[in-house]
């Protein structure tokens, strides 16, 4: 019975995965059009020093998935010159009683909004939200292995 478990398991992370990679493109697309829109832009100058984030979700409404959203957060470091924080996040759905769980893991520091812009583009920035992503759904899906250790 415990293998059938854990094959369940596996199964569902690798479909967590795999939705995951199908919806990069989509991802991608949306955190360059976020930090070149004029509102979050606006919301990101308007913070004050690791006071809070300004956030932008893609969500999704495919149930038969647990991924909900996938989003990015900027958290201001500096005044003058501004620099930001750029942060990646995802909102997986709970099950058997467990709540959603939302995950923010900052990537790069200390960059101004057109460094980051640039870096949202490049292909560093999608292996690591790629890189990120995984990591967040495996410690979802084993956190009970890993936190007995």
């Amino acid at each position: 019975m415990e293998s059938t478990i854990e094959q369940n398991t596996m199964k569902a992370c690798q479909q967590t995965k795999a939705f995951v990679s199908q919806s990069m493109k989509d991802y991608l697309d949306f955190a360059v059009k976020t930090l070149d829109d004029a509102d979050f832009v606006k919301s990101a100058t308007a913070l004050l020093p690791f006071d809070n984030f300004a956030d932008a979700r893609l969500r999704f409404m495919d149930d038969s998935s647990r991924v909900k959203s996938m989003g990015l957060s900027l958290m201001k470091n500096e005044l003058e010159p501004a620099k930001y924080s750029l942060g990646i996040s995802i909102e997986l759905a709970g099950d058997e009683g467990n709540d959603n769980t939302e995950t923010t893991v900052f990537i790069i520091a200390g960059r101004t909004l057109d460094e980051l812009k640039e870096f949202a583009g490049s292909d560093l920035f999608a292996k690591e939200v790629k890189k990120e992503f995984e990591n967040v759904i495996e410690d979802l899906f084993f956190h009970e292995e890993k936190t007995e250790v």
